[in-house]
């Protein structure tokens, strides 16, 4: 479009985009290079340009270069996207990225999924503030893991303008790098209420002195794991290496995470990074210019006394574990019941049986589903209090039994019932859409 024109309303929702072939070096030719990947807007300089362009519940898989690129749009929202397995044999490694954007005005990138990241010779991050931004470039609510690269690309200098970064209230899993390129073109970069578990891994971190780094929980090993002088660091948890010497209120107690570890596939496997009881990270933030109103789960965050990481909720008690052949569950007809290593009695209950439904009524401020992540389990959909049905992704390339694969947002104390049901829809990894139940817990 080279109208000069302004075109509203577009929006690209509910794709599968697969093996799809690029450039990943940007050479002499860095038109190839931007148009390369499995979903992208992009408009030719001086020509007609996009507003309030809407990405959402797409995925993207085994793109040879980047999974979704925004480029030259006007507040774009993109939003419940995956793109997994980005880089996958490219012919020519070298610049890749997971979702990202370049020569954006405000973008926002939230409720994105990043995962396996092949390692090439630049970049790898999961997510990208590339050159030309205007405005802030804002990611928030995202999960990321397992990516060679790492977290984030701070490029700004990779073009001419400015912009400020906003990265806030994400979770990232087994990868713990931060990339700057070049002199900072930015206004500022707030980096604030993050969960960063590397897996024990060390660190490369380039965050540069236009940097307020707060509340977040870090969880790293010793070894090569040195912050940055530059940055502003305050109220940060570091488990695991020395914290920043420069910080009025450094942690390095146990945060008392609920269930860490259990995270997989799927925005909604990470509820084992809420704070539980006792934790320290409970209340012990600092109040931010900037920050959310609202935390990864939806939950409201407190004006004054906020946590540190990505869960802003309370802190939550011990679960009570209701297994899947309670009577307290009820079942309609097309599920069967097997054994298996889970959360409860050692059973499961499973059905691919579109529309095959279980409920459960109970009492409490929070619920999370069990199940099991399998190469041939599908979605299933989650309803709680009447509310809408929740997309929960059951794949994984591995079977893994007994997981934490859903935690619903605090409720209202009270009474709720929630009902679990089989879509019949499929994550396209998988060979089948089975749904498994092994328990529900309260708190």
């Amino acid at each position: 479009m080279d109208d000069l024109a302004e075109h509203d309303g577009i929006t690209i929702r509910d794709n599968v985009v697969h093996d799809v072939m690029g450039r990943s070096d940007r050479g002499g030719d860095h038109k190839s290079f931007y148009l390369s990947h499995g979903i992208g807007a992009d408009l030719p300089v001086n020509g007609g340009y996009i507003k309030g362009l809407t990405i959402a519940d797409n995925y993207v898989r085994d793109s040879h270069v980047n999974g979704i690129v925004i480029c030259v749009s006007d507040s774009p929202l993109i939003e419940y996207n995956v793109s997994d397995l980005a880089g996958t044999n490219a012919v020519n490694p070298q610049n890749i990225a997971g979702i990202w954007g370049w020569a954006d005005d405000n973008p926002t990138f939230q409720h994105n999924e990043v995962s396996n990241l092949i390692v090439h010779t630049n970049d790898s991050e999961a997510w990208d503030c590339d050159g030309y931004m205007t405005g802030a470039c804002t990611y928030q609510d995202n999960y990321d893991h397992n990516n060679y690269g790492g977290i984030i690309l701070n490029c700004l200098a990779c073009g001419g303008y400015s912009a400020s970064i906003v990265f806030r209230d994400n979770v990232s899993v087994n990868a713990w790098r931060i990339v700057s390129n070049g002199g900072s073109s930015a206004i500022s970069f707030l980096f604030a209420n993050n969960t960063i578990d590397c897996g024990g891994k060390s660190a490369s971190i380039g965050l540069l002195a236009d940097t307020t780094v707060a509340d977040n929980i870090f969880t790293g090993a010793a070894a090569g794991f040195t912050l940055p002088a530059g940055p502003a660091y305050q109220h940060n948890t570091y488990l695991g290496f020395t914290a920043a010497s420069s910080d009025p209120a450094p942690s390095s107690a146990d945060r008392k995470f609920t269930a860490p570890g259990t995270a997989n596939y799927g925005i909604n496997s990470v509820g084992g990074y809420q704070l539980g009881t006792g934790s320290p990270a409970y209340q012990s933030g600092i109040v931010l210019s900037g920050a959310s109103a609202t935390d990864y789960w939806g939950n409201p965050v407190s004006a004054t006394a906020p946590n540190r990481g990505a869960y802003g909720g309370p802190a939550l008690g011990a679960a009570t574990c209701t297994d899947d052949s309670s009577s307290a569950i009820s079942y309609s007809s097309g599920w069967n019941s097997s054994g298996s290593t889970g959360r409860g009695s050692g059973l499961d209950h499973w059905s691919n049986t579109t529309g095959a439904a279980a409920g459960f009524t109970f009492t409490g401020t929070e619920l999370t589903y069990y199940g099991s992540q399998t190469p041939n389990n599908g979605i299933a959909t989650v309803s709680t209090y009447g509310g809408p049905a929740v997309d929960v992704n059951l794949y994984a390339s591995a079977k893994r039994l007994g997981l934490p694969v859903y935690t619903s947002p605090v409720l209202a104390t009270g009474t709720h019932t929630v009902t679990l049901t089989v879509s019949g829809r499929t994550d396209p990894r998988s060979t089948d859409s089975y749904v498994s139940l092994d328990a529900f817990t309260v708190r």
